[in-house]
């Protein structure tokens, strides 16, 4: 069955998103940004199709693959009030992080922008965030 009104994690995804199809003139990289369909609930069915198709369990919800600085991409998972980290989830930020991908765990999307601004070396205060500390540095568990 499917939810008529999306979660609270995905309401921050889709303002995320918003965000980056305001901030694109600014940062044009943000046009290679993408979520992976990887999470939700699915009738079975339609669960094995997509595990046929290659889509993997615990990929990051939204993905940059452009480098800068010493990175090569931004990996981003977002989470909503007490979310946690899945095992899945956090061998892939592992995974990333070890092929010098910048991979963060997040509960907010304001905080997503910021780090996503902090990653193209862009002020987040350009669009009125605050900075976050460690903004560059690999998702712990």
């Amino acid at each position: 069955m499917s939810r008529a009104y999306p979660s609270n994690e995905e309401m921050h995804q889709i303002s995320l998103f918003r965000f980056f199809d305001v901030a694109v003139n600014t940062i044009p990289a943000l046009r290679l940004a993408f979520h992976t369909p990887n999470g939700g609930f699915r009738a079975k069915t339609t669960a094995v199709r997509f595990k046929q198709l290659g889509v993997k369990s615990g990929v990051p919800d939204v993905l940059i693959p452009v480098p800068s600085g010493e990175y090569v991409g931004l990996a981003i998972e977002l989470k909503h009030g007490s979310g946690r980290v899945s095992v899945h989830q956090q061998s892939w930020l592992d995974a990333l992080a070890s092929h010098h991908w910048s991979t963060h765990v997040v509960y907010d999307w304001t905080h997503a922008a910021a780090i996503t601004c902090q990653y193209f070396q862009v002020d987040p205060e350009t669009f009125g965030l605050h900075h976050y500390n460690g903004a560059t540095h690999a998702a712990q568990s």
